[in-house]
């Protein structure tokens, strides 16, 4: 079985607007937004709260648009910090 296969079956994504808005703040995320655009990802997301991979890329290439590029280097490093910090993986029941 395809590990992409495992994840669809076996798994579910979960998170938050709090857990996304301590992503951005543990690796100083979102420096470059306003505050309105930064309440309309965190809404997005609260939303969404098992998100799919187009929720996930959105949120990420926002996050990426919207921040220091001295500090993040591609939208790619942008979905490791969210997939470390702001996603919880639980096993479907």
């Amino acid at each position: 079985m395809k590990i992409c296969e495992i994840m669809n079956k076996d798994i579910t994504m979960t998170w938050s607007m709090e857990s996304v808005r301590a992503a951005c703040i543990f690796y100083d995320l979102y420096t470059s937004g306003d505050c309105e655009e930064y309440d309309r990802m965190l809404t997005y997301v609260g939303e969404h709260e098992f998100p799919t991979t187009k929720d996930i890329e959105w949120v990420c290439n926002d996050i990426y648009f919207h921040s220091n590029k001295s500090v993040v280097e591609s939208v790619e490093s942008v979905l490791w910090c969210i997939l470390r910090r702001g996603i919880t993986l639980q096993p479907k029941d």
